[in-house]
């Protein structure tokens, strides 16, 4: 097992747009994390509210804040993947990734930190509790077994839980960069850093502790998928072809390092009998018990329906 330097440092990426409301709340648990040295990096795409100025003005103030150039990004996962492609990781020991809307507990990422090297793994990943402004809490769990080819279906959970060893996050930067047209169609980001993990042989650990309140609110681009309409919201984006189209997008790009990304694409491929293949592998792409279930059922009936159009 590694042994644990003193006050490792992390660069936290924070992607930001119209969140005065709430960055600075967030800010300021991301800056007052315990036992490790903090580099704040922020991407502001822009908006009609004052968050770059606030931002600004943090940066002017404190040397550990940086801000990076102003860039449209269009959307959230657009933005991080900005920030993945400019902020070096020369200095940091490792890389975690920031909402600008969460309250971080002061133990968030040296408690990734700490089973990341127990784990002997490069990726970390948690639980949250999600909460909402009418009192509403509720623990959101992603710590499920890992399934065999669970990543290339799915997240492990909020990209803003990750931490990631500065090798893995080299290597990322690499294949953003390599494919950064193609993944301008890309809408998660945090799903992108799991299956390019994954794929890539790196180890991924999901803790089932929660160190962060994860806000939920009417702007959230993607939020929890807590309740019914919330689950039937999702169940059309797959059946409507927006959730398969990611997943092809992803095998396409790494099926020259992954034999299951191939076989995936290589499913997608074939159209309507392809979805056979997805519908038998349902236990091996999804890793709780019903969104294996819902997983079977979409491609049951695009089995007998026909591919949906992405």
């Amino acid at each position: 097992m590694l042994r644990m330097s003193a006050n490792p440092t992390v660069a936290v990426l924070l992607a930001a747009f119209e969140g005065e409301v709430w960055i600075a709340e967030q800010v300021s648990s991301i800056l007052d994390q315990q036992d490790v040295q903090v580099a704040l990096y922020i991407s502001v795409d822009p908006g009609q509210d004052g968050t770059l100025s606030w931002c600004q003005q943090l940066a002017e103030r404190d040397s550990r804040v940086t801000l990076l150039p102003q860039q449209r990004a269009g959307s959230a996962a657009a933005n991080f993947l900005r920030l993945i492609r400019d902020v070096p990781a020369e200095t940091a020991d490792y890389v975690s990734f920031a909402d600008q809307d969460d309250i971080w507990r002061p133990d968030k990422l040296i408690a990734g930190i700490k089973l990341l090297q127990i784990s002997n793994a490069s990726g970390y990943s948690s639980d949250v509790d999600a909460f909402w402004p009418d009192g509403r809490q509720q623990r959101i769990v992603k710590s499920q077994p890992q399934r065999e080819y669970d990543y290339l279906c799915e997240s492990p959970g909020p990209g803003c839980t990750f931490v990631l060893t500065k090798a893995l996050y080299t290597a990322l930067q690499g294949f953003v960069a390599q494919h950064q047209s193609a993944l301008n169609t890309l809408h998660f980001h945090d799903w992108l850093i799991y299956a390019f993990a994954r794929a890539s042989g790196y180890q991924w650990v999901i803790d089932s502790e929660s160190y962060m309140a994860y806000r939920q609110h009417a702007n959230n681009e993607q939020g929890a998928n807590v309740g019914v309409l919330h689950k039937l919201k999702r169940f059309k984006a797959l059946l409507g072809g927006r959730w398969f189209g990611q997943m092809q997008l992803l095998a396409k790009l790494l099926a020259d390092r992954d034999p299951a990304a191939q076989q995936v694409a290589d499913a997608f491929a074939r159209g309507r009998m392809g979805y056979w293949t997805l519908f038998c592998w349902a236990p091996k792409l999804r890793r709780a018990k019903f969104e294996q279930w819902v997983w079977a059922f979409a491609c049951l009936l695009t089995v007998l329906l026909g591919p949906p159009r992405s």
